[in-house]
């Protein structure tokens, strides 16, 4: 389980553009365009893509077009929830050992277009997610400290959040006879932790662990030729 989690891990060193604009923006403020990371695939790269983020084809023959993902400066997870680098409750420390962003591993929202002309297509695909995604925990305990876990973190580790959140995609190049899949994933933050007992001033390391929680108003989508 932790392999998967650093599989999953957004430490790439991303190309910019700002090809991408929620659909739903109303405002003037949220209509103005913001910044999407993007990763461009090649036959060369593919494969080390879908392995580093823990991505599954469509199909056996889905090329992997590109991943893109809106940059959201305006949340900061670290301000939003400090927890004391040793946090106590009822006898047990909660250590903190790291924190950030990862995409989950199962699509919430998906579209599809096939291309008919000789030519080859244009086309945009409008990826709106309005789903209840549950959080993701794993540990080298048993359940019974989930109730510790939650408290030091400050949300329910086993309960889910609901996601919604709409991202327009554009494609000019399109091959001729191929549908372009979009797929839209979830956005999670994730702690990593120790847990330990304490008893007249001793501490007794119970374990380790992973909690995430997805942010309700982000996804990341990948875009695929088949």
């Amino acid at each position: 389980m932790k392999k998967r989690f650093a599989a999953l891990l957004l430490t790439l060193s991303f190309a910019f553009s700002l090809a991408v604009v929620p659909a739903s923006a109303k405002s003037e403020e949220t209509q103005k365009p913001v910044v999407v990371q993007t990763i461009k695939s090649t036959p060369e790269t593919e494969k080390e893509l879908i392995e580093k983020f823990n991505l599954k084809k469509p199909s056996p023959d889905a090329k992997l077009n590109s991943i893109r993902i809106i940059e959201d400066k305006s949340y900061n997870y670290r301000e939003d929830r400090q927890i004391t680098p040793n946090f106590q409750i009822n006898g047990y420390v909660f250590e903190e050992t790291g924190r950030g962003t990862l995409h989950g591993s199962t699509p919430i929202v998906e579209t599809r277009y096939f291309c008919s002309k000789p030519s080859g297509c244009k086309s945009q695909a409008e990826l709106q997610a309005n789903s209840s995604v549950a959080h993701q925990f794993s540990a080298t305990f048993g359940g019974e400290y989930n109730s510790v876990i939650s408290a030091a973190v400050g949300y329910n580790v086993t309960d889910s959040t609901g996601v919604a959140a709409t991202l327009v995609l554009q494609e000019d190049n399109i091959p001729y006879n191929k549908t372009w899949i979009c797929q839209g994933y979830a956005v999670h933050n994730y702690i990593t932790f120790n847990l330990y007992k304490e008893f007249l001033g001793i501490k007794s390391k119970l374990g380790s662990g992973t909690t995430t929680k997805p942010i309700p108003n982000r996804i990341v989508a990948t875009d695929w030729f088949q």
